[in-house]
């Protein structure tokens, strides 16, 4: 009977080894999955911080260029003013220019004259 009890309690001891020993192996590779997640998010992390980078650059950018159209459409007004004015002086200042085709000058062309 001690042989039946000792039988009974190594085949225990045997059955509980077994199951330790697959949790051993859940653990590893719990342990190894577990690293790799680690490597993944620090990859992940690195990627995150450049495209966070890059979106400033952008983000810059898209500023610099709306400051830019801002500057081109008060240099367009500017423009627009000047040529406003300018053609005041000019229509004002500047009587339109005839052809007298009647005269001609000693060269044989006509003759232009102010009015």
């Amino acid at each position: 009977m001690l042989a039946g009890l000792q039988a009974s309690g190594v085949d225990r001891l045997d059955a509980e080894v077994r199951k330790l020993r697959e949790r051993l192996a859940e653990l590893d590779y719990l342990r190894s999955r577990a690293d790799e997640l680690r490597a993944e998010n620090h990859l992940l992390l690195e990627a995150k911080h450049e495209l966070e980078d890059q979106l400033t650059s952008r983000d810059r950018d898209v500023t610099s260029l709306a400051q830019l159209g801002a500057e081109l459409a008060r240099y367009k007004h500017l423009l627009q003013q000047s040529n406003e004015v300018m053609t005041g002086v000019f229509s004002v200042h500047f009587k339109p220019i005839r052809v007298l085709t009647d005269r001609a000058s000693p060269e044989g062309k006509a003759v232009d004259s102010v009015r």
